[in-house]
């Protein structure tokens, strides 16, 4: 599986809960790092990916996919998520 970031910017004072839906209907290894960022292991492309994500957001929200390389670097995340993603990234 390769792995993912994905990014949104969703309205003001929108609650990212129906895109988080979305994302862990596609992969059950998921992390959410920050408010509307993931990052997720998953079979499929980028634009699989962004396809499956697109009826989630409102008109005006935006929406990235990347895929990652295998390499980061991090600071100030609690280890539980420091040990995720050295194990998936």
């Amino acid at each position: 599986m390769k792995t993912y970031l994905i990014s949104a910017e969703l309205l003001p004072h929108r609650d990212d809960s129906v895109i988080a839906e979305a994302i862990e209907q596609l992969s059950t290894q998921t992390f959410k790092y920050q408010s509307a960022k993931w990052i997720i292991k998953h079979d499929g492309d980028a634009g699989s990916i962004h396809a499956e994500l697109v009826p989630a957001l409102k008109n005006g929200e935006k929406l990235m996919v990347l895929g990652l390389s295998g390499e980061g670097a991090w600071t100030g995340v609690a280890p539980s998520s420091d040990h995720w993603l050295h194990v998936h990234l």
